[in-house]
């Protein structure tokens, strides 16, 4: 995967000139965090799932899955590790009910619940507080259209 993005940079900064950098800045995030009661979620000790509990998610997976939903930086500090058993039902912002952990999601019968918000506290026993934090953002300094072949 190193090499194969490493090919393309080389491809981008001799066809098109790309000269880029990264830059730390703060920007609007989350912070994924253990909520105040405590974990509600069960650590899976093997690798079956069960309609019960809930579908297998590592740890370190479950803030980047918010992070698709929310539309914003999720940073983790739970500091979790291994994998759970998630079972979680929300409404989204467009108003359609929402699961995450259900094996067949068109025959969940999902109805409207609560925000994200509400839903990662009182399911999961986790708590998505809103803050600012470091990102690495990629900058673009110079470009130009392509060079022929």
């Amino acid at each position: 995967m190193a090499e194969q993005k490493l090919r393309i940079e080389n491809l981008l900064a001799d066809r098109c000139q790309l000269k880029v950098h990264y830059a730390t800045k703060n920007s609007p995030v989350y912070f994924l965090v253990v909520a105040k009661n405590g974990l509600k979620m069960q650590e899976a000790k093997g690798s079956e799932e069960s309609k019960e509990k809930g579908v297998i998610v590592p740890a370190r997976l479950l803030a980047t899955t918010f992070q698709m939903e929310l539309g914003r930086p999720v940073i983790d500090k739970t500091g979790l590790k291994g994998s759970y058993y998630v079972k979680l039902s929300w409404t989204s912002e467009d108003g359609k009910p929402r699961v995450l952990g259900a094996k067949d999601r068109k025959g969940t019968g999902a109805e409207l619940g609560p925000s994200i918000f509400t839903a990662v506290q009182e399911q999961l026993g986790l708590k998505l507080e809103s803050g600012t934090g470091p990102l690495n953002t990629l900058v673009i300094d110079h470009v130009e259209y392509p060079s022929p072949n």
